[in-house]
């Protein structure tokens, strides 16, 4: 990914929970980066897809490390997480339902 900082950082950016999933690791990551203000480039989705799942689950815990002193940070809640929606409508294009 080529990763682009937009006017200035944004925050605080939510700490990243542990998952063994591929999509929830990759969306997490996504979710960091928008928190923090950050715009990720065109990439390709196998390349990230064939990593590791261990490899995609530092990404966002390393990049919170970083961006946690610039930004702060805040931790979701347990009840929070059960709430989330894996069908936001902010990656909805709306021609499939």
């Amino acid at each position: 990914m080529r990763l682009k900082i937009v006017g200035t950082l944004q925050g605080p950016v939510t700490a990243p929970v542990v998952t063994t999933d591929k999509l929830d690791a990759i969306k997490m990551l996504m979710h960091l980066l928008k928190e923090a203000g950050i715009v990720q480039g065109a990439f390709e989705v196998n390349e990230l897809f064939d990593r590791d799942v261990s490899d995609i689950t530092r990404s966002p815990m390393a990049l919170h490390l970083m961006l946690a002193p610039l930004v702060g940070s805040t931790k979701i809640e347990i009840d929070t997480a059960a709430t989330i929606s894996p069908r936001s409508p902010e990656y909805q294009t709306g021609s499939s339902q």
